[in-house]
């Protein structure tokens, strides 16, 4: 008994198959799926990489898109639709059925590939998503140096993972988005800084490149938050096999209230005039007030103590195992209401 466009905003918050699926089960609802807002997730589609399911999938994809008359709001193109199909990904970008699309994924490429022989991604349009697009996220590509140059003035949350790209082009694309609030930067390369001055982001999530990928040209070193007056969360991540480390340097953050998860991922780590530094030390292990072996080993420990930051409240310390490590950190955060604390590896 819902009305029509109720029902269209239910059938787009669904996985495209059970999208397309629930047209089966009324003869009312027929058309429900084709006129609502467009969420096509090109996953569903995926099996084996046989040349006769590559042509399925783009021909079902091309479908789509040709005979789709309502707007779009979701969209994402992955490894077998994108890789190798250049010229239609770039036939579908400039769909209408893409007239107001808000969220668009792009993943060319698999993890683990030595993205310096993979081609540049062939960029979007930008004229046509900017003015609705909100999330952005691309992976397992390389970025070309005009990506520089584009703006989506409403994008809310950009996300690059194992992505390729120049420094001029990482600190350009978010300069041309005004309202960006949730910035990604996940195992990403060609840059060896990250600087960041916004007045709007609110998240930023790091990690360096993963340590068993072919190793690239350019690593990130260090990020710096110069100027970040709306940054809350601020997560420093690493994944389980990622052996390289960078410095963390926090210029002005005066909103900060997550910070972690702090790890020997991260080399050196400033917070103002704070200095936390990985150094090496020895460890006794006692029992029964006798020293029963020696263990040398990294830990990160405060080399400089400056003003404490009360704003924090939620802390998240990696590869802890001993409680005055932890005091070392809790002499900075005098005001945390939440404690996470892993021994790691």
């Amino acid at each position: 008994l819902l009305p029509d466009c109720v029902l269209g905003e239910i059938v787009t918050r669904l996985p495209t198959r059970d999208g397309a699926r629930l047209q089966v089960l009324s003869s009312r609802w027929h058309h429900v799926w084709r006129s609502s807002p467009l969420n096509l997730d090109d996953r569903f589609l995926h099996g084996s990489a046989s040349t006769s399911r590559v042509l399925m999938i783009l021909c079902l994809v091309s479908h789509v898109l040709a005979v789709h008359p309502g707007h779009a709001r979701r969209l994402r193109l992955g490894t077998i639709s994108v890789a190798g199909n250049s010229a239609a990904y770039e036939h579908w970008l400039r769909s209408p059925a893409l007239d107001g699309l808000q969220v668009l994924g792009i993943h060319p490429g698999l993890p683990c590939l030595d993205l310096r022989t993979i081609p540049p991604l062939p960029l979007p349009p930008p004229l046509r998503l900017a003015r609705t697009l909100r999330v952005l996220r691309v992976g397992s590509c390389v970025l070309p140096s005009t990506a520089a140059a584009l703006s989506f003035p409403h994008l809310e949350t950009l996300s690059l993972c194992g992505v390729s790209v120049s420094e001029d082009a990482l600190h350009g694309v978010p300069a041309g988005c005004l309202a960006l609030g949730t910035l990604v930067l996940d195992e990403c390369t060609g840059f060896a800084q990250v600087k960041i001055t916004s007045s709007t982001i609110r998240t930023l999530a790091v990690s360096v490149a993963h340590s068993m990928n072919p190793m690239p040209e350019v690593m990130m070193r260090r990020v710096t938050v110069e100027n970040a007056p709306r940054l809350e969360y601020l997560a420093p991540f690493r994944h389980r096999f990622s052996g390289e480390s960078f410095e963390l340097r926090v210029v002005s953050a005066p909103r900060l209230r997550f910070l972690g998860c702090i790890s020997r991922t991260i080399s050196r780590l400033e917070l103002g005039d704070t200095v936390f530094k990985v150094t090496r030390c020895h460890i006794d292990h006692v029992h029964q007030g006798k020293v029963i072996s020696q263990e040398t080993r990294s830990e990160m420990r405060a080399v400089r103590y400056g003003a404490t930051l009360q704003t924090v409240k939620s802390l998240a310390l990696e590869d802890v195992d001993r409680t005055d490590v932890v005091c070392n950190f809790l002499r900075c955060f005098p005001c945390l209401e939440k404690l996470y604390v892993s021994a790691g590896s």
